[in-house]
């Protein structure tokens, strides 16, 4: 027997178990054409997901012009890396837009394709296979299975190759710019990427169950609308309707869950976050103090005014390069 908790719920079905598709499979539907674009919006993806740590590289030395004491030297270091921000912003709008529109219009074909040819498989099955597939669940399944199809391959492909240049960037330029308050923030990298990891796979794994309940939920709508006149003649408004509200209370916990799992892993994710710049300040206050107990201040000049010290400058250009990485 239920229990009271699961009154009122669909009768449970056994999920099929679905191999995740390969690269490869995942765009057999791609022409020569979609390819083309694919590598062009990779290319400018890349490009646009360096431009956030080379932005940090550069904030370090605008902190540090602002302390030289030659009014002109400082005015031209200023002028020279506020031109540099700049040319940075152009190139990250110019590959951040390029690589969407060429993801995006690659992924609509590929869309279209797949669509196609599921349509046209879907009319080649014998008559038993829709005895064991309820044909009214199949709109809804190529509609939302088709939709996921297109973001997985389309501006998220492109965020994932922009964010993985981002990472291997970020951690380059915090490396160049001071190895040693690097390594100490390393210490929270494993902490954010296990969390982030969580995320994913929790709200992935509610998410296609979700997906799944409202597409029964739609088979059953547009069965009953299908046959209207058979359910209005028999009165049988308001069983078809706690069928739809079933599968669709079971879609909505499913939503509900997801939602309170992704606020509280996304307020863990900031905290640690914060205490990873917290680490990052304090460490580097030492580093400052260290430095200048070794008299690195005598080798200070007028467009260097700090001269091999490490300065508040180089520590705001790594904890934001690790920051972005």
């Amino acid at each position: 027997a239920a229990g009271p908790g699961e009154r009122g719920a669909p009768p449970a079905t056994p999920e099929p178990t679905i191999k995740p598709a390969s690269m490869k499979e995942l765009y057999r539907f791609a022409s020569s054409a979609d390819k083309s674009l694919m590598i062009m919006g990779g290319c400018a993806a890349a490009v646009g997901g360096a431009m956030q740590p080379a932005m940090a590289f550069f904030l370090g030395d605008l902190t540090e012009a602002l302390y030289i004491t030659d009014q002109s030297k400082r005015n031209e270091k200023v002028l020279t890396v506020v031109i540099e921000l700049l040319v940075l912003a152009l190139v990250t709008f110019l590959t951040t837009a390029g690589s969407w529109v060429c993801f995006a219009v690659s992924a609509d074909r590929q869309q279209i394709t797949l669509r196609r040819k599921f349509f046209a498989h879907v009319l080649r099955q014998d008559v038993g296979w829709f005895d064991v597939n309820e044909p009214a669940t199949l709109t809804t399944r190529c509609t939302n299975d088709s939709y996921d199809f297109r973001e997985g391959i389309g501006e998220k492909f492109s965020t994932l190759i922009s964010g993985s240049v981002q990472t291997i960037a970020g951690f380059v330029v915090a490396f160049i710019k001071s190895w040693q308050l690097t390594l100490a923030m390393l210490i929270a990298v494993p902490l954010l990427g296990g969390s982030v990891a969580v995320i994913i796979k929790f709200v992935s794994t509610l998410g296609a169950k979700q997906q799944g309940a409202y597409a029964k939920a739609g088979g059953v709508a547009e069965q009953a609308i299908g046959s209207i006149r058979t359910v209005a003649a028999f009165g049988g408004e308001e069983t078809e309707v706690e069928r739809y509200d079933q599968y669709v209370r079971v879609a909505q916990q499913k939503g509900i869950r997801a939602g309170v799992f992704l606020g509280a892993s996304t307020a863990i994710t900031i905290m640690i976050m914060y205490w990873t710049f917290a680490l990052g300040f304090w460490y580097g206050s030492l580093i400052i103090v260290w430095d200048i107990n070794a008299n690195c201040l005598d080798t200070r000049s007028i467009s260097r005014p700090f001269g091999d010290c490490f300065s508040g400058g180089v520590m705001l250009s790594t904890l934001f390069a690790v920051l972005y990485g």
